[in-house]
């Protein structure tokens, strides 16, 4: 009971200092009222009757009748404030969040339980959601960044209280999309299940460097790199690049192996793979090689055809000589067949 009452004390005194600082406010008020009244031309301060009284924390202002009609309009003595002046003037604090004011909006980040895409989800929701906002309203932030699978698990930490539940929804979604197994399976499974890339097409080998990329910096963020630094996984992914660039990576590997005393790796193939993306992709001279390359094959498709139809030809005039070799053939035998000797050919 006495601590009860200690708190009711502590209370009323805060409710007692709250209203001294509104007071404190309305007077502040008050006397900038007077000074922007004492601003007003008037040709005598006795013609104007004015008079101020605080009435319910209220500041109430009564003028008389005996105002002077030739008197000018007030204008307002308050100017616009520029940008530089706001930098020069203020402080830090001051200066950073005008310049965030000036951003424009963020784009809600949304997660639908892909475990390639839980990393970036969470980080960029603790770095631009969480931190700014208050622990009640966490909760429903998350929800809102969530749909299909990711938002089905986290839907029953609606009915905790929100502080909790926030809790509880990050752990589910951690333990359903962020398992550390989860995300290196997947990663490895979309590395190493990538389709093959032909030598022209230079857009599907850059969408697999980035993919690479991508992979790489999440193993490595989470301590799972030696997961696909194997030889085994090296080979199945040089296997998956054109031609011309696996040649290459032969060149580059026996430079490794030579100048540094050590076995290329993960790391060492996705530097090169981002390399030869880049140059396959040069603005100015990366369509040469599909250029160079669509001739060979023009040139094959027309030999071939040239090909079938000599072949068919050939086949079609040994097709013709039988005929005619069997025809006489037949006349041959039908001759034969028809032939009588005669009375002196008998003995």
């Amino acid at each position: 009971m006495a601590l009860d009452e200690e708190r009711r004390c502590i209370e009323l005194e805060e409710t007692k200092l709250q209203q001294r600082k509104r007071h404190h406010d309305l007077k502040t008020r008050l006397a900038k009222v007077a000074a922007e009244e004492e601003a007003i031309d008037s040709p005598k301060p006795s013609q104007v009757a004015r008079s101020y009284r605080l009435v319910d924390n209220e500041v109430s202002f009564r003028v008389g009748h005996n105002l002077n009609p030739n008197a000018l309009t007030f204008m307002s003595q308050v100017e616009p404030v520029e940008v530089n002046e706001v930098k020069s003037s203020g402080g830090k604090e001051n200066v950073n969040l005008f310049e965030a004011l000036q951003l424009p909006r963020l784009e809600a980040i949304t997660f639908d339980g892909n475990p390639l895409k839980y990393w970036s989800f969470i980080r960029g929701f603790e770095n631009s959601v969480e931190r700014y906002c208050s622990e009640d309203v966490k909760l429903m932030r998350l929800m809102q960044s969530t749909v299909g699978k990711a938002r089905e698990v986290i839907q029953c930490c609606c009915v905790m209280e929100p502080v909790a539940g926030f809790s509880r929804a990050k752990q589910l979604l951690k333990e359903r999309f962020g398992n550390e197994y989860v995300i290196t399976e997947s990663w490895i499974k979309r590395i190493t299940g990538f389709g093959n890339i032909k030598s022209n097409d230079r857009d599907k080998l850059r969408e697999y460097s980035d993919d690479l990329n991508s992979c790489k910096e999440t193993l490595k963020a989470m301590g799972k790199l030696n997961e696909i630094n194997n030889q085994t996984n090296l080979l199945r992914i040089v296997e998956k690049l054109p031609v011309y660039v696996q040649n290459s990576w032969r060149k580059e590997a026996r430079d490794i192996r030579v100048n540094k005393q050590m076995s290329p790796g993960i790391e060492d193939l996705t530097a090169f793979i981002q390399r030869a993306a880049e140059i396959a992709n040069d603005p100015v001279f990366g369509n040469t090689t599909s250029v160079r390359e669509e001739a060979p094959r023009q040139n094959e498709q027309r030999h071939a055809r040239r090909y079938g139809e000599q072949l068919q030809l050939r086949n079609t005039n040994v097709n013709m000589s039988a005929v005619a070799n069997s025809s006489q053939d037949a006349n041959s035998h039908t001759q034969c067949m028809s032939y009588v000797p005669c009375r002196a050919h008998i003995v």
